[in-house]
């Protein structure tokens, strides 16, 4: 059994190390989903915090204020312990990123609305 962790630990790892900052961010939300799941306030509340910190406020404007509002919205539930409308947006926001991945490849352009994914969320991932 504690085989088992240690190799599934090790290949979460090396997905993370080895991802684009678009599957990054897609873990990212893997991350936030299955912390909504479980009902797990404070793992949420990281994930989703994550999400917020990696947007690119530079190369959308436009974009960025309005991700940066629903991150905000799912916070203030996941604090009420309203999990089902965090759940619900974020599978909806995660859908689309990887259909922008599925169209664009694994090369992210600067002009996305989310930078590189710091390693806190490698962390955060390869923890839970």
């Amino acid at each position: 059994m504690m085989q088992t962790r240690n190799t599934a630990a090790a290949y979460k790892e090396r997905q993370i190390l080895t991802a684009s900052p678009i599957e990054l961010l897609i873990l990212n939300y893997d991350a936030a989903l299955m912390s909504c799941q479980g009902r797990d306030m404070a793992r949420a509340l990281q994930a989703v915090g994550m999400l917020r910190s990696s947007l690119n406020w530079e190369a959308a404007p436009e974009i960025a204020p309005r991700l940066q509002a629903i991150y905000e919205y799912c916070e203030e539930c996941i604090r009420r312990e309203e999990y089902e409308l965090p759940l619900k947006l974020l599978r909806d926001l995660r859908d689309t990123w990887v259909e922008v991945r599925r169209h664009m490849g694994t090369q992210v352009k600067s002009t996305l609305p989310v930078q590189p994914v710091s390693q806190a969320v490698s962390a955060f991932s390869v923890a839970g």
